[in-house]
């Protein structure tokens, strides 16, 4: 199940990332500025829309969203929900017919609840809905899930200690990874500045690894 992940951009791809040359390091001050004095209520608001799958919200909203996670009273960037053994479970069971996906809806919307930006969580939802032919709710998840990845990938190349994929989450390392077409094998965690480098396996495209900024 952790493996899983029936939604990869096609914008984000090995071979693009080679070419990859615009990219910019989320701005935490400006972020915050963003995010407080008059505009204090504005995060609530955009996290609510987010919650209802809005589709009309912009790059600029899932980045405000995403890295103005971490300005957020009780920020954990290793927060995990303890229904994620329930939700894999479920979903296996599913899968050979001895469940009902929408036992792996209810779930994955509880954990989404709690993280909203849980791609790991996203992925099965989104199968889950096109199983019971919702294929409306299936297409905002993708595109949900599709802006969390791309806002990540914005955010800088990975490819050395100070151009790195910019995360809130831990999880979302491993999942950027694998939307990347990569498969994630060792972590190393460097001394300073938060960052892990990840080992990747064997690719065509001679990449040994990416580094990743937790906030």
């Amino acid at each position: 199940m952790k493996k899983l992940l029936v939604f990869i951009p096609s914008f984000l791809i090995g071979a693009m990332l080679l070419a990859q040359t615009s990219f910019s390091a989320p701005d935490m001050k400006k972020i915050s500025k963003s995010l407080s004095g008059k505009n204090a209520a504005l995060y609530g608001r955009l996290m609510n829309r987010l919650q209802t799958n809005d589709t009309t919200l912009s790059l600029n909203d899932y980045q405000l969203l995403y890295y103005g996670t971490a300005l957020q009273a009780g920020y954990n960037p290793q927060k995990d929900s303890p229904l994620r053994d329930t939700l894999y479970g479920l979903f296996s069971n599913a899968q050979s017919g001895r469940a009902d996906f929408r036992e792996v809806k209810k779930i994955a919307n509880q954990i989404l609840e709690q993280l909203p930006f849980d791609i790991r969580t996203l992925d099965p939802s989104i199968h889950a809905s096109r199983m019971l032919n919702d294929n409306a709710t299936a297409d905002k998840l993708e595109m949900r899930m599709g802006r969390i990845i791309e806002t990540i990938y914005n955010s800088g190349d990975g490819r050395t200690e100070t151009t790195p994929f910019y995360v809130v989450s831990t999880a979302n390392e491993v999942d950027m990874l694998r939307a990347l077409g990569f498969t994630p094998a060792t972590i190393i965690a460097m001394q300073s500045g938060n960052l892990d480098f990840w080992k990747v396996k064997e690719n065509d495209f001679g990449i040994d690894g990416f580094f990743f900024k937790v906030l």
